[in-house]
């Protein structure tokens, strides 16, 4: 039986072929894939996943892991879907042209959306009174006027959600102020963020493990919740329930970029400087200090040109420069190094040997993804999620998608990897 490739339309057999896009890949999940594109609904937009799935993760299925891509064919049950921009760590949002926030993956503290009890979302679904947001100062059955939800941010217990007009809501655990509304009450339905964020107008959102920051147009940083490592960024260890601006050099710099996934922040700079501060156990803060002590105000990396782009894993750090170069520093015992030398760690910036020009990078808990503009992605580091065998410990291809990164979006969880369509022209 024949049939197209969906990453690079190339004709193929079914039967234990492998396509010429692929490297570690079976194909015969794809092929399924390229019968459910041309038969989804016109309007609908395509989403991929691989990966780990034991939250649903990749909907509600019964294999724990997946280390083929397949088609989220949940969204071809939804009529004239089309997603805009998905955000995932071990539970997924995803915004629609339409306005609508759908979610689904891990429930627990109902950072979904969705009761407590019910601990995994496997389908799709849309967030309760997501434009309806609970006025908590006064009545609780007042609301404040319905918004439009621009951006996302998934967080560990948590999500962000940021409006059209700066403001920023978030709901689900909180006993670190890690919602940032000035209270320690988790919250089931989106809450504004307190002052003084309140009357700022933010562009950018990220959640850590038990903190948030926020970017404002003004190019400042503020973060609120758990203080243990330093994540705020103020100098102390000192946690807040409300929003404080970062310190240090970052009151003098523009920022234009932040990042961060668990204990630790990046920022960069207008003028591409990378910033770093929080847990450097790893030496993913590449702090001076020494690895093991925490930095507890911003550190300037020490990168030999000017950086364009930035991704946080867990223990490691990633930049992209201006020159298409790829620096990791921190955390490399499962290879995120891509070095076949094995080395626990690296606490000064490491140029990867990648053999294309990326233009993005991503970075999971402890993998990493570049892409090139033509589709092509590469991955490193621990292997297990994403396919079977060892860590990857050279860049590897995965996958190439037709059409390249102007059809096409990455979304990197926790463990999983999401890909879908970039809004079509009307």
């Amino acid at each position: 039986m024949n049939c197209t490739c969906f990453f690079c339309r190339f004709p193929r057999e079914i039967q234990g072929v492998i396509c010429r896009c692929l490297t570690y890949l079976e194909i015969h999940n794809l092929m399924a894939v390229s019968k459910c594109w041309h038969e989804r609904k016109r309007h609908s937009t395509c989403v991929l996943g691989w990966g780990c799935n034991d939250h649903f993760q990749l909907t509600d299925r019964s294999t724990p892991h997946y280390r083929n891509p397949i088609f989220l064919n949940n969204f071809n049950t939804l009529d004239d879907i089309e997603v805009t921009r998905i955000v995932c760590r071990d539970h997924t949002l995803a915004l629609t042209a339409q306005g609508d926030i759908f979610a689904w993956g891990d429930n627990r503290f109902s950072r979904c959306g969705f009761l407590r009890f019910q601990t995994r979302v496997g389908q799709p679904s849309r967030m309760e009174a997501p434009w309806t947001i609970t006025d908590t100062d006064e009545d609780e059955n007042a609301f404040m006027t319905p918004c439009q939800i621009t951006k996302l941010a998934a967080g560990e217990s948590r999500s962000l959600l940021l409006s059209s007009t700066g403001q920023v809501y978030a709901l689900g655990l909180n006993h670190h102020g890690q919602l940032g509304d000035g209270t320690q009450d988790p919250r089931r339905t989106p809450v504004p963020v307190a002052e003084p964020l309140a009357s700022k107008r933010v562009v950018k959102i990220t959640c850590g493990w038990l903190f948030s920051l926020a970017l404002t147009e003004e190019g400042e940083v503020y973060a609120w919740g758990n203080n243990k490592r330093g994540t705020l960024g103020n100098g102390t260890r000192m946690g807040s329930s409300v929003p404080i601006r970062v310190g240090g050099p970052l009151l003098t710099e523009r920022v234009t970029r932040i990042k961060c996934l668990h204990k630790h922040c990046l920022a960069l700079t207008e003028n591409g400087h990378v910033y770093a501060w929080g847990s450097n156990h790893r030496g993913q803060c590449a702090a001076p200090r020494g690895t093991g002590l925490d930095q507890l105000a911003p550190y300037r990396v020490p990168l030999p040109e000017p950086v364009e782009r930035l991704a946080a894993g867990a223990f490691f750090s990633l930049a992209l420069t201006r020159g298409h170069e790829v620096y990791m520093w921190g955390d490399a015992s499962e290879g995120q190094d891509a070095s076949e030398r094995h080395t626990e760690k690296r606490p000064d910036p490491f140029r990867i040997p990648l053999g294309f020009n990326p233009v993005r990078i991503y970075a999971g808990w402890t993998f990493a993804l570049a892409a090139a503009q033509d589709g092509s992605v590469q991955v490193w580091g621990r292997r297990k999620e994403l396919a079977k065998g060892k860590p990857f410990r050279t860049p590897t291809q995965m996958v190439r998608l037709y059409g390249g990164l102007e059809a096409w979006r990455i979304a990197v969880g926790t463990h999983h990897v999401l890909v879908y369509e970039r809004e079509r022209e009307p």
